[in-house]
This record gives C-alpha cells, structure tokens and sequence, in this order.
C-alpha cells in the first residue's frame, strides 16, 4: 500500500504499525480481553470499561502513522548522537502536546483554536520533514537507466530507493516505489542483482528480468525482495526513475516556527490563567 503510494516503508516499520494496533486490539472490538480483567479488578462494567480504553485508544491512532513517514522515532537511520537526541526531545515535546490537545487542557483549558495550534505543532515536531521536504526536497529525481550508476556508488547494505511501473496480470498500470537494501557484489550491478531482484538493460530500458525471493543471504533483503513479487511486480516492469539522496538542510529547522507558535500559546493561555 505504501509502494503503491509512492511511499517505501522499511519492513520493521510497516511490523510495527501492525504490532501497535495489535496491542490497541486488547481492550478495542472483537477482541476486548484488557478490558475483562480490568473491569476485574475495578469491579466495573466491561462494556463501559471497554468503551472508556477504546476513546483513550482512538487518541494515539494517529501515532502508528507519524512512524510510518518518520522512521526516526523508529530509530531507524539515526546518525549519531545529536541526532539522537534531537528526536528524543523533540518526540517527547511532540507527545505532551499530543496528549495536551487530545485532553483538551494544557496550561488552562483549551480554547478550540489553541487545541487546533496544539495539534499543528506536535506534528511539526513529529515530522518536520512534513513541511521542509516542499521547501527543500530530500531526493533528486534520476533517470532509471542511472540505477547500475547508482548503486555503484552504494556500499553493501545501504538501500537504493526506485520507481518501477509496469501492467498486472488483471492488466492495471501500477507504478511502485521501494527501498531495496544492496548485497554484496563487486559493482552496482551485482549489489543489485544479488539481492534476487535481476535487472537487465539489454534493450535500452531497466527492465526487471526475474524476482528470485532468498537467494540473498541477509534476511531482511529476502523479506523486501519478497514483497516486492508480493506486490505484482514482474519480468518485463520499468525501472523509471531512481531517487537519489542530496544533501539539504536540516528538516529540524522547522523546530523553530514551531516553538515560536507553543510559545505564544503558552503566553496567551498563562494570561487567561492569571485571570483565574
């Protein structure tokens, strides 16, 4: 769903979307067992119980989807140590205003426009990439015939990121975008090729040759070389276009209008507390 929306999603991050309603599920319909037992101890009503977790649950059903476009709060491609801390507290100040907006009070109760402001700021500092990636794309859109050129200047395990188009057996035009991590190989195009997704350009165009699931011996290029074939993609499909990583400034600076907007929400609703 992701590819098909021009979105590549490393695999542990779509595993963890699935895994983060699979703990919502304990106390939401059909499955509702967190519910049971804390109706137990509460000598509550389960129903009621049950309703109650599904409100607070729908809160933090947004949060699985934020992951999913910044993998950082994943982890997930984290450079060093300023890095790291930058998404700590930024994903903590993101939270608290979450939680802020969705309970309707921060410092007093909230006013509808400043919950609406609360709400722009936290995704600002969820995913600032969001706002700056229009300002200052992060990929720079390359020809597919540049995909061997490429990779060979990818080491083993870093990720090529590309564009496939091609027609489905039930004959449907479908254009996929996927993050394929490179094997190893002594060129670009054998970093490629070893992954199990064979490429050739024997008639001017990158055309995918074969799909060949675990023949690579890492584990995460099989499952992403899997699902790829899982997604349709078959002999004789065009490598469009490459995307290629440039160098940009940092998204974080996105930080700043966003602490300029929590500030004057602070000040505006410090004043109304004073009043109280």
């Amino acid at each position: 769903l992701g590819a098909a929306n021009n979105v590549a999603i490393p695999l542990i991050a779509a595993h963890m979307f699935v895994f983060y309603f699979g703990i919502l599920a304990d106390d939401t319909p059909p499955v509702g067992l967190a519910a049971y037992a804390a109706a137990a101890i509460s000598k509550g009503d389960p129903i009621r119980t049950g309703i109650q977790g599904f409100i607070y649950d729908m809160r933090t059903a947004v949060l699985p989807f934020i992951f999913i476009f910044n993998t950082q709060l994943l982890m997930i491609g984290i450079d060093g140590v300023i890095s790291f801390i930058s998404v700590l507290v930024s994903s903590v100040i993101a939270i608290l205003l979450f939680a802020a907006a969705t309970q309707g009070y921060w410092l007093v109760k909230n006013r509808l426009w400043e919950t609406i402001l609360i709400l722009i700021v936290a995704f600002m500092f969820f995913r600032p990439g969001y706002f700056w990636d229009k300002i200052d794309p992060p990929y720079e859109n390359i020809s597919g015939n540049e995909l061997f050129t490429v990779a060979d200047n990818l080491s083993e395990g870093q990720s090529i990121r590309f564009v496939v188009e091609g027609e489905t057996l039930e004959g449907v035009n479908r254009s996929y975008t996927f993050l394929l991590p490179l094997a190893n190989g002594e060129t670009g195009r054998e970093r490629i090729n070893n992954t199990g997704l064979q490429i050739d350009d024997l008639f001017g165009d990158m055309e995918v040759a074969m799909i060949l699931p675990g023949v690579s011996g890492s584990r995460a290029i099989n499952k992403q070389v899997e699902s790829i074939k899982v997604a349709g993609v078959d002999s004789g499909w065009v490598i469009t276009s490459v995307l290629q990583e440039r160098e940009t400034m940092p998204k974080q600076i996105v930080y700043i209008p966003a602490l300029l907007l929590i500030g004057f929400v602070g000040m505006v609703q410090l004043r109304r507390k004073r009043k109280l």
